[in-house]
């Protein structure tokens, strides 16, 4: 069996600690907390790393690696700003879920494909690997729009909390531009291409 472990929050820590006795075993896990904002946004953040991850699938490993540490980086400040424990944020709900997503190899998450299919469908991800190295053909009718891609999917929950997250950072006056592009990108605004380009014209 595989071992897992996860963060079970509640206000209180009281019903947390119940849902910890029911389902603990030898190979799962169940960390007890009462940050119930910080497990959410953490649960949250899964969804806009793996879209990114997929966004950037043909880009080099360095790229990938600089932009998604900077959009972990500004989600980690969005949450500290509306409550969130950085302690939760780094355990199972938070880093743990982002690790996962990220990592995924056998197109399991459904953010990293629909990551992976936009950036695709994009004439200037011609980054690292190139167009030339994309093993797929594009049919234009269905993966031409965002909504073609989505529709092939099951729910894509990184599409909507990037966006969400991103009009959440203006709202609160906090400093978000690296997720602002990729709220620009998955609603087709800017190509990845120009975000990467943006990102490391930045002084």
């Amino acid at each position: 069996n595989d071992h897992t472990a996860v963060i079970a929050a509640s206000e209180g820590g009281v019903a947390a600690r119940a849902a910890r006795d029911c389902l603990v075993s030898d190979t799962f896990r169940v960390d007890v907390s009462d940050d119930v904002v910080g497990a959410a946004y953490g649960g949250a953040f899964k969804n806009v790393l793996g879209v990114c991850s997929g966004l950037l699938e043909y880009a080099s490993a360095n790229t990938k690696a600089a932009i998604t540490c900077e959009v972990w980086r500004e989600l980690v400040k969005l949450a500290g700003a509306c409550g969130a424990n950085m302690d939760t944020l780094m355990g199972p709900a938070g880093l743990g879920d982002v690790l996962l997503s990220v990592s995924d190899k056998a197109g399991s998450s459904r953010n990293v494909t629909f990551g992976q299919r936009l950036a695709e469908g994009d004439q200037n991800v011609a980054l690292g690997k190139g167009l030339a190295h994309i093993e797929r053909a594009i049919d234009e009718n269905n993966h031409g729009s965002v909504e073609g891609i989505i529709g092939e999917l099951p729910v894509v929950e990184g599409f909507f909390t990037i966006r969400t997250l991103s009009e959440l950072g203006k709202q609160k006056g906090v400093e978000v531009p690296t997720l602002h592009m990729l709220s620009d990108v998955v609603s087709r605004t800017i190509t990845v291409h120009e975000m990467v380009q943006a990102f490391f014209a930045v002084k």
